[in-house]
């Protein structure tokens, strides 16, 4: 077990106070609920706070209450095939010297219960549980009738202990009983690490070209070489171990395997890669490990660098590349599940060739176009790809002359104010449920904001102003909870449904032929009461004809209730 120590504790307890103040939360342990939440899923406050289920965070929050079974926060990842459903449980220590205790196994017990009853679906749990789990429980039900997803159980602590070993066991024994069920535990060091991997290293390296199969281009700005290379020789440049990543007259390959991938050379990627989870990861892995390896050069696209600099004696056989500040920008998949392939039988390698293209620019547009124009194998749809193109670089420009802060990259302005501070992804969301009408997507399709819609959402004529009239709508309607008085509705209610009134207020105001412009947002904010009306309506009829298992969060969840008001509007 790795020790405790006190930098450690105090840059986790330090972003956890940031979020109680940001978000003014009543105590550390619900920062604690949305820095996990927020490092591991990338999550918007507003999607946060509507995963959190424990019952003490409801309690503080002036929400309806009851049990929460040993689940604090339930986050069902639907962009995923089949489905996840990440079940958490959080133990936040304010006491330095309780790092080392075990995390509670009295969890465990509440936790085996509650699985039980959710797959069985026990009615009981309507009593049993408060409002939010059981909507969340609703939406898993749902889920269960189309398909079986996958279910993760996160154990997530500022300690440094797991569960005790025999109970641990046991709670493994239980989930097996069941398709799908697996356990993650998020201790000290792995927050540490993955809040710190931003302090990236500078990746040097140099490779052997495979005889005179090399092409070089030079085009101002930009020069290419494009070579073979032994896939053992690509592994060995991306590895953490400086002096093999030099090694050009390596003996033994074998020693490979005393070493693992510098993460920090797929930086510049747009993909996170996921061991075993895609089926390209697992055909290039039984690919490389066939009777047909010596064809993997013909069947791969290969890999893609973009560096500083390199340098190579022209007109040799097998030239070495010296390059410098390497970045791997597409083949990350390939690089990643060739490895795990080695590390299972590392014999069978030798025949195994890649192409590989060497980009040198200082013109870093030029290199993230390279990024973006070459990851064509599968969908990219990350807001990474996009963070330094001309449209965001301009709107964070734009805002920023209005006094605020767009973050086209996640957490490029945390030292700011958060009132200050524009999400690119929150800016997407509301553009989405306002322009283009399409409120449903806006709140559970957001892959597409940075995907096949980024260019309906973000294009050259959108302005500061464009932006900020739907974020201050939205964050009026979620601001705005005396509704709950007037019209009889809960806070759950509004939490689901803001896209959709966004939306509403957007449709009643061009109906009225009022302008969508800053300027009118008072007059835009009139339509409020209208909407909340004609959402009422449905929400009451919806519940007549669902009963008792009808779900705010499911029907708000898909597109039936746009369908419904277009039918009344």
């Amino acid at each position: 077990m790795i020790s405790p120590n006190r930098i450690d504790f105090s840059l986790i307890d330090n972003l956890v106070s940031k979020f109680v103040t940001d978000h003014n939360l009543k105590d550390k342990p619900s920062g604690f609920y949305y820095l996990i939440l927020d490092q591991l899923f990338q999550l918007q406050p507003d999607e946060i706070e509507d995963s959190i289920t424990d019952n003490y965070f409801q309690v503080l929050s002036g929400k309806s209450t009851g049990h929460d079974r040993g689940i604090d926060a339930v986050y069902i990842d639907s962009s995923l095939t089949p489905p996840t459903v990440n079940l958490f449980n959080f133990k936040y220590n304010l006491d330095f010297k309780n790092l080392t205790d075990h995390f509670p196994s009295k969890e465990i017990d509440k936790i085996i219960s509650f699985v039980s009853s959710l797959l069985g679906e026990s009615e009981s749990l309507k009593d049993e549980v408060n409002q939010k789990l059981y909507e969340k429980i609703l939406e898993i039900w749902d889920i269960l009738k189309k398909e079986i997803p996958n279910f993760v159980i996160h154990f997530c602590t500022n300690g440094y202990q797991k569960i005790e070993n025999l109970e641990f066991s046991r709670l493994e024994n239980e989930i097996k009983k069941y398709n799908g069920f697996s356990t993650k535990f998020h201790l000290a060091p792995d927050l540490v690490k993955h809040i710190t991997h931003k302090n990236q290293i500078t990746v040097d390296a140099k490779i052997r070209a495979i005889d005179t199969n090399y092409f070089e281009k030079t085009d101002g700005d930009i020069r290419a070489l494009i070579f073979a290379a032994d896939a053992r020789e690509v592994l060995r440049i991306v590895l953490k171990d400086e002096t093999l990543r030099n090694d050009t007259n390596i003996q033994d390959y074998g020693e490979l395997l005393n070493s693992s991938i510098l993460e920090d050379a797929f930086e510049d990627n747009v993909r996170i890669y996921l061991a075993q989870k895609s089926n390209i990861n697992k055909n290039i892995q039984s690919t490389a490990s066939s009777k047909e390896n010596h064809r993997f050069f013909y069947f791969n696209n290969g890999i893609t660098f973009t560096c500083k600099k390199y340098n190579y004696l022209k007109q040799s056989r097998n030239p070495i590349i010296d390059i410098k500040d390497l970045q791997v920008v597409n083949g990350s998949q390939t690089i990643h599940a060739l490895f795990e392939a080695y590390k299972t039988n590392s014999t069978n390698f030798s025949h195994v060739e890649l192409l590989c293209r060497v980009y040198e620019t200082e013109n870093r547009e030029l290199s993230t176009s390279i990024a973006e124009y070459t990851n064509s194998q599968n969908p990219v749809e990350s807001r990474d790809i996009r963070s330094n193109d001309f449209i965001q670089k301009k709107l964070e420009i734009d805002l920023n002359s209005k006094g605020y802060f767009y973050e086209r990259k996640r957490w490029l302005y945390s030292d700011k104010p958060l009132k200050s501070r524009i999400d690119a992804e929150k800016a997407g969301q509301v553009l989405l449920a306002f322009y283009l009408e399409m409120p449903a997507e806006a709140k559970d399709n957001k892959k597409i904001i940075f995907g096949e819609k980024y260019t309906s959402i973000f294009h050259q004529n959108l302005t500061a102003e464009a932006v900020l009239l739907p974020l201050l709508l939205f964050n009026k309607i979620n601001e705005t909870y005396q509704t709950k008085r007037t019209l009889g509705l809960n806070e759950d209610f509004l939490v689901h449904s803001s896209y959709y009134i966004l939306y509403l207020l957007g449709k009643k105001s061009k109906e009225k032929s009022i302008e969508l412009t800053l300027e009118n947002l008072e007059n835009i904010w009139k339509q409020y009461r209208d909407s909340i009306s004609l959402i009422a309506d449905l929400v009451k009829n919806e519940q007549k004809n669902i009963g008792k298992r009808y779900s705010h969060r499911t029907f708000f969840k898909g597109n039936r209730p746009k369908i419904l008001l277009e039918s009344i509007l």
